[in-house]
Order: structure tokens, then sequence, then C-alpha cells
């Protein structure tokens, strides 16, 4: 039986580099008028390594946890839009080929400790 390894959280420079991974994935998919699983985009940015991953369910959501936080700090550093003003997260659809929710519109970094009173 051949096993995969998934971290429950990436390290801080991983998530950059994922973040950069992600966006380079989102422009040539948008030039190339395709969409994304959410497991292609796993594959792609380095959270797993094995396609056969994504069947086990506890990799899979711990892959999705992973690619959840990716997606939002990479929306939170403003990439949204392509060159064209269309929507890059258009491109990311589940198995059944629908787009979900969508969050970047809530999502921000925090540079500071907000001050308590």
């Amino acid at each position: 039986m051949r096993t995969t390894r998934v971290q429950l959280r990436l390290k801080p420079e991983q998530y950059a580099v994922g973040a950069l991974k992600l966006i380079a994935l989102l422009k040539l998919a948008k030039h190339a008028d395709l969409t994304l699983e959410h497991r292609q985009v796993a594959l792609a940015v380095g959270i797993i390594a094995d396609p056969t991953a994504w069947a086990d369910n506890a990799k899979r959501a711990k892959a999705m946890s992973q690619l959840s936080s990716l997606y939002k700090m990479t929306a939170a550093i403003g990439v949204n839009k392509d060159d064209d003003g269309g929507d890059l997260w258009q491109r990311i659809v589940d198995r059944d080929g629908k787009q979900g929710a969508g969050f970047y519109g809530q999502s921000y970094i925090v540079t500071e400790e907000p001050e308590r009173d």
C-alpha cells in the first residue's frame, strides 16, 4: 500500500511559493480558457504529490484545508482579477464543474495586532 503524507499546515514560505504558483496557474487557465478542479490545483501547487491521494477522504480534507488557506491568502494580497478585469477565481470548480460561493471579498491580511480596550 502506498501512502502519501499531507501536512496539516504549510510553512509560511510554502504559502508564499504556493500563492505565486496559484496566481500563475489561474492566469494560465484564463489564457487557455480552462477550468481547474480543486484536485488539479492541489497537484499543481504541490499540496499533494500523488493524484490517488485525493480519493482518501482524510487526505482530501487536509488538502482542502490547505487549499482554502492558500486561496484566502492569495485573494488577500489582491489577486482577484486578470489584466482584462475578469474574475480569476471563476476558473476553479468542484468535481461537478460548479463554482464555489466565493470568499475573496472577505479576505485581508492583518499586519498589526488590534488595540484592546
